[in-house]
Formats: structure tokens, sequence, C-alpha cells
């Protein structure tokens, strides 16, 4: 069991360096529309504030390409006829690529925040602040619940319909390139570090046409999707480890007749 867990161990690391390989080829370089990924020698290439980037790509602002806006603001009790009780998102529920939804708070608010404060599918979460790995970390909205709020500390980045795709963006927040930029750009003391949003609209995104956007986040995650099914792999073997060593240990199951075996064939 020790051998497949660090097996495993193994094959996720193999695939985050991949995942970071691809990243950095495709949210720089991009594919043409043969599928291949684009190089110096093949296609032609341009500077740009970011560095080499391909002619059809541009550079725009995450502003101008997208609705940013704050969520609530704790602390003022609300109360009466026209309040209702919704789930709402803090920092510790959005990860790197992915939300921690085990413990959701809940929230009493004015019917009238539901429009202003409530997610919708296609929304990418980006936190404020904390500590420096949990700055600009984000991922893409899927209505895990109806209703649901986010707190003043996380951003909700809405995407402009065909001009950006909501998980492209999530892959650029969580590159290199996009962590290097909300560090930067932070206002920073110890250990922690937060972000206003007049700096996560300045955010400079690399950008390709949509349709390639489409592609690369197809790529991207396909790749996603193999990591998490390895990590799945390695949760259960730890499980059944633990497992083994209770029953094995504590003498549930007795390895005498294995004893036995060995004996007589010696």
């Amino acid at each position: 069991m020790d051998q497949a867990i660090e097996q495993t161990e193994n094959l996720i690391t193999k695939q985050q360096r991949i995942k970071t390989g691809l990243m950095q080829d495709l949210l720089t370089r991009g594919i043409d529309k043969n599928g291949n990924l684009r190089s110096e020698g093949t296609h032609e290439f341009k500077d740009s504030p970011l560095g080499r980037i391909p002619i059809e790509w541009t550079i725009k602002p995450l502003g101008h390409i997208a609705e940013i806006s704050s969520g609530l603001t704790l602390g003022k009790k609300h109360n009466g006829p026209n309040t209702v009780k919704r789930p709402y998102l803090r920092v510790a529920n959005v990860q790197d690529g992915y939300l921690d939804l085990k413990d959701v708070k809940i929230i009493r608010v004015p019917v009238s925040y539901i429009e202003k404060y409530a997610l919708k599918v296609g929304d990418v979460l980006m936190n404020e602040g904390g500590d420096f790995d949990k700055l600009g970390r984000g991922t893409v909205w899927k209505g895990e619940l109806p209703q649901c709020l986010h707190q003043n500390h996380v951003f909700k980045v809405r995407p402009k319909e065909d001009e950006l795709v909501s998980e492209f963006l999530a892959y650029i927040s969580s590159s290199p390139y996009g962590k290097a930029f909300f560090v930067l750009a932070s206002k920073q003391s110890t250990n922690l570090a937060s972000i206003n949003s007049t700096q996560l609209k300045a955010f400079p995104i690399p950008l390709p046409g949509y349709i390639e956007q489409k592609q690369i986040e197809k790529i991207l995650s396909k790749n996603e999707t193999r990591i998490k099914s390895l990590q799945k792999q390695l949760d259960k073997f730890h499980s059944l480890k633990t497992a083994l060593m209770q029953d094995l240990l504590s003498g549930d199951v007795r390895v005498t007749p294995l004893l036995d075996k060995m004996e007589a064939h010696t």
C-alpha cells in the first residue's frame, strides 16, 4: 500500500509539472487553427508589455472585458419581513482552482441585495487577499449553491459575453504570470497582502480570440481532470492504509494463517 501511495504521489507530481509547462506554453504562445502550439519559427509574433505574443493576440485590462464587483460587508444585522437567509462565500471557501464548500456560512440580508450580490454561473471568484497564497486565487462559479452571495473580500469577476472565457481567465489568474502580478500589485504587510478593485481592473490579460480561448481551456481542463482523478485515487489509498493498520495492528484481522502457509512451504 505504501508503494501504491508513493507511485501515485509521483504521478501527481509529474502531472503538475506538465500542467505548469502547458500553462506557460498555451498562455503565452497559444495554438493555431490546426491545433498546433505556435512558435516563432512557424508563426508571426510581436512585442508587447508582457513579452512576445502571437500577432493575433491583444492585451486588455481586465476591467475592459469583465465587470468586477465586491461583495457583502459583514457586521450589520438585517431583520424584518423583507429579509431572507442566503449562503455566502468567504475567502476560506475560494481555493486555487476549486471551491471548498464544507463550511458555508449563512447570512440574513434584504431581498434587494440578492440581485446585486448573487453569483451567476460563469462568474470568476478572486480573493482580495490574506496570506500570500490566498491573494488573487480563484475559480469559476458553476452554480453549486442556489442564490449564493459573496463576501466583500471575494471579488466577483463577470466576463463579457463572447470576449473572455471564464475558465481561461481562471487559468490566467492561477498561472505564474497571474500570481506574480497579484503579488507585485498588492499592498503588503507582514505575511499578508491585499489587492483592490482598481488594481484588479488594471490586470493585463493576454487575449487570444474567443474560440482559441476555448481550445486552450479544453486542453488545460483535461490535464486538470487527470490530476483530480489521481488525487482521488491517492485519498482512497490513504483510507485503505488506515483501515488496514487498524485491522492488522489491533488483531481484528489475524495474520497467523499466512504464517502457517509460509512455514508449510519451508
